[in-house]
């Protein structure tokens, strides 16, 4: 599979990280596992000769986990849409006095979104500092950002 598949599904995996609930993430899931019908639903489990793809998602997965472990708000938090289009979606989980922020394009091209707070934010999974309310999503990508 081309990597765009693999950053489509580390996309889908950064909203089932940051949404309330608790996220299932199914074995092999974390590097891109190819299954198909049973009997062929569950192969065995490759722990070495990754391709960069299935590393970068594994990587991804693993940045997401401990950024919902460390925020509250991504597991108990009242999600609220603040922008929204065919291809982006920004929405803020807040709990308590938190608040945080996701950035996602599932576009193929890169996007520039809004509605974020204005001044600083930390995005979590790159510990980039930008400045809001408008940041750059690459395609097929997605941030999620906390006000320092």
């Amino acid at each position: 599979a081309s990597s765009s598949a693999y950053q489509r599904l580390a996309n889908a995996f950064t909203f089932i990280m940051t949404t309330r609930g608790v996220p299932l993430v199914y074995y092999g899931d974390e590097i891109g596992l190819a299954g198909g019908g049973d009997p062929d639903n569950r192969r065995m489990m490759r722990w070495t000769g990754w391709t960069a793809p299935q590393q970068a998602l594994h990587d991804h997965l693993a940045k997401l986990g401990a950024i919902r472990a460390a925020h509250p708000a991504l597991r108990r938090g009242n999600r609220a849409t603040v922008n929204v289009s065919n291809d982006t979606w920004v929405y803020k989980l807040s709990y308590g006095a938190e608040t945080i922020y996701v950035a996602m394009n599932r576009g193929d091209s890169d996007a520039t979104l809004s509605g974020l707070p204005a001044g600083a934010l930390t995005d979590l999974l790159t510990s980039d500092a930008v400045t809001g309310p408008q940041v750059s999503v690459k395609a097929r990508s997605s941030r999620v950002f906390v006000a320092p």
